[in-house]
């Protein structure tokens, strides 16, 4: 480059034209490192863009866990409280079967008697009074008071429990009287006890 350039003006020293090749090189330099900056400084926001990007998708992962997390507790609630009601339901169903055995037992147990105790058979076949009744409605009334103020259920106070009462009644009255009186159970059937 130089022989061309002393070609031309003949007048270049070597010297000026070596401080403008440095100069054009400084210059060339800088174009290419500035726009080496400009490339860099575009990767850098590419790279900030794609690190927000990722903090972003952290932050859903970790809320999926979470949420995972507490569906999982919860799930584990349910079967606690459903392992629960089972094992009550059991001993309920435990209860029932101990009391209709039982009443299985009373009722043998006066079947019996009836047969055996010519007082008891007549005790059996004997219509409960009405002031016997009375008695028991004004007990049971005051039970009922009582055991609402201390928040407790009386012993006849679910369906199932009275469903036997009733049941008990009317079976002791058919075998109390041979036949079923139709009269006396729809007035015992009206008769709160």
């Amino acid at each position: 480059m130089l022989t061309i350039l002393k070609g031309f003006t003949g007048l270049w020293s070597a010297r000026v034209t070596k401080l403008v090749l440095v100069v054009l090189s400084i210059g060339a330099l800088y174009w290419y490192v500035s726009s080496l900056n400009e490339q860099i400084e575009l990767q850098q926001v590419d790279i900030d863009a794609k690190e927000q990007q990722l903090i972003d998708k952290r932050a859903e992962i970790v809320s999926l866990k979470i949420g995972i997390h507490q569906a999982n507790n919860a799930t584990q609630v349910a079967l606690t409280e459903i392992e629960t009601r089972e094992e009550l339901a059991a001993q309920r169903l435990r209860v029932i079967t101990t009391l209709r055995e039982q009443l299985s037992d009373f009722e043998t147990n006066l079947d019996k008697l009836e047969q055996a105790d010519e007082q008891v058979k007549r005790w059996a076949n004997e219509p409960v009074p009405v002031a016997v009744i009375g008695l028991l409605n004004n007990a049971r009334d005051t039970d009922q008071n009582n055991t609402s103020y201390k928040g407790s259920k009386s012993i006849t106070s679910s369906p199932a429990d009275a469903g036997l009462f009733a049941a008990y009644n009317r079976r002791s009255n058919e075998r109390r009287h041979g036949v079923v009186n139709r009269k006396a159970l729809s007035v015992t059937e009206h008769v709160q006890f």
